[in-house]
């Protein structure tokens, strides 16, 4: 049994997650619209979350990118683990299912 075959009756291991990265994308994406389909038909869910932007310096000058910063320009930042936590204490109350952390 493959990976893929096993999305409809179980959670992933971590090591089989990484073997997920093999995978044909397309395929990867039909397993888990079908997987999706067999357990909730046409309905769908979201998850509340936080995005946490810790800092907006960045080194990698993606052309795409407007949001990026270089070190020591003037509104480049990058926040202190009080700043994190007075930000996620801010949502306290909300029903957040997961903490988006991005930075760099």
């Amino acid at each position: 049994m493959t990976v893929l075959d096993q999305a409809a009756s179980k959670r992933y291991e971590v090591d089989e997650c990484l073997d997920l990265a093999r995978w044909d994308l397309h395929e990867l994406g039909q397993s888990a619209y079908d997987a999706r389909s067999a357990r909730h038909g046409r309905l769908a869910f979201y998850i509340y979350n936080q995005h946490l932007n810790y800092t907006n310096i960045c080194s990698n000058a993606c052309r795409f990118c407007a949001y990026s910063r270089r070190k020591g320009q003037a509104d480049a930042y990058v926040m202190s683990l009080d700043q994190v936590r007075t930000l996620l204490q801010t949502r306290n109350e909300e029903p957040i299912r997961e903490v988006h952390i991005v930075g760099g």
